[in-house]
């Protein structure tokens, strides 16, 4: 049996393929399909199948692409009722894929129509089942019940504990789990850093399976659940209707500066440079983020999705990775890229603006100065809590817009995170709020 792999960084995200006799299986696939088409044809396999554990809320799911490519159907949970070409699945259905059988677990909690995909080898009787567990159970931590909203948290939470007990912690315990997801992703509160795990594991290790009174359960799993972004519903929406097929990555056209000084206010302006480059001249009101792992997330925290998008970038090599990481939460008006230039665009009259980084040292002299100075660390609670700054205030970067209320403008305000990406992107996104 093939079986492969493959990780979304940021958004941690695991999509796997399965092959056998000549006919390839893709689970939960990402929206640039390009990774599974170069991946099928090196090994001599044709996709056939499309499987969706559930309909996913942080990232556009890739099925419907896919399908365009292959012309492989896709399979999902019956009760999700998605509005495009699909064949539902109930508890107990069994596809094959050559000498594999993959049994479908209906297996609610994390959503309604959720999906556990039982995998056995019957080439290989001796080889330890494989289950795909999507976003139900992860290694050291189990799915949120909470991204449906507050009125459907508890119901949900229910069902993830029948779920577990009577399901999946009645399997074996050599069953190879392979999860939807890996550390750093918002679908589960505390996820392990292992990429995969057994059932025997889970049963003694994971805290939350630990626990055997129900309600006991539900009030554990649904309680101090990080913040929920924004673009969590969108996604939603986007793939239970469909996403739009691209074909292709879109291309930006490049915009030279001096065409851009009368159109500025017709772009979305994402600088994705590193912050010390960004900080030194920057277009007025774009938003730095920083073109890492987390660039995705950010963008769906701060960026409406509907308005036309100016990539600014230092390096062609990095516009690739910025246009798939966007396509992927959803960004598909990504139009025109321009490469920085902070002499040209003073040359040709564009407002530039700029944005000091100070060294720990001369934040250390200026609290000592008295100043009136007010420093924002936009780090995360629990990172806030591990070790801050004595007087610091806290408001972790994607809370920032809602509590803006908070924040003085008539003092200097000085931001601080752990590298100075959050804190760059906070800082952009205040000067178009006012704060200089």
């Amino acid at each position: 049996m093939f079986f492969h792999r493959i990780e979304v960084p940021g958004l941690a995200q695991y999509s796997y393929m399965l092959g056998s006799e000549g006919q390839c299986a893709v689970i939960d696939p990402k929206r640039d399909v390009d990774t599974y088409l170069e991946m099928a044809e090196y090994n001599d396999l044709k996709i056939t199948h499309i499987l969706e554990t559930h309909i996913h809320a942080d990232f556009v799911s890739g099925a419907k692409e896919l399908s365009y490519e292959t012309k492989a159907a896709i399979y999902a949970g019956a009760e999700g009722h998605l509005e495009f070409d699909h064949i539902p699945l109930s508890d107990g259905d069994v596809i094959k894929l050559g000498a594999v059988a993959v049994e479908a677990l209906h297996t609610p909690g994390h959503t309604p129509e959720h999906i556990s995909y039982l995998v056995k080898d019957q080439s290989n009787i001796d080889s330890a089942p494989l289950l795909f567990t999507g976003d139900t159970l992860f290694t050291s931590e189990v799915g949120r019940p909470d991204l449906l909203g507050v009125e459907s948290t508890e119901a949900l939470a229910r069902q993830l504990y029948q779920s577990l007990k009577n399901k999946l912690l009645t399997l074996d315990d050599k069953v190879q789990i392979y999860p939807g997801h890996g550390a750093g992703s918002l679908c589960g509160r505390s996820i392990g850093q292992n990429v995969t795990s057994t059932i025997g594991t889970e049963r003694v290790s994971n805290y939350a399976l630990k626990v055997k009174n129900e309600n006991d359960f539900i009030e554990l799993v649904s309680k101090t659940l990080p913040p929920v972004p924004p673009y969590f519903k969108r996604m939603k929406k986007i793939n239970k209707k469909g996403p739009k097929i691209l074909k292709k990555l879109p291309l930006p056209n490049i915009i030279s500066p001096r065409e851009l000084v009368d159109k500025l206010n017709d772009f979305q302006i994402i600088d994705i440079r590193y912050n010390q480059f960004f900080g030194s001249g920057y277009i007025k009101n774009s938003h730095n983020i920083y073109l890492d792992s987390r660039f995705s997330n950010w963008v769906g925290w701060f960026i409406y999705p509907d308005k036309p998008i100016l990539i600014v970038f230092d390096d062609y090599e990095n516009l690739d990775e910025a246009i798939r990481q966007l396509i992927r939460v959803g960004y598909d008006s990504i139009t025109k890229c321009m490469q920085a230039d902070n002499l040209l665009w003073e040359k040709v009259g564009l407002p530039i603006e700029r944005l000091e980084q100070i060294s720990v040292q001369d934040l250390k002299q200026k609290m000592s100065d008295k100043n009136e100075l007010m420093i924002l660390d936009v780090r995360e609670r629990h990172e806030w809590e591990r070790g801050r700054i004595p007087g610091t205030v806290n408001i972790p970067l994607g809370l920032v817009p809602e509590r803006i209320n908070e924040l003085d403008p008539n003092l200097s305000l000085m931001l601080v995170c752990d590298s100075g990406s959050r804190s760059s992107i906070a800082a952009s996104l205040l000067q178009q709020l006012g704060f200089s």
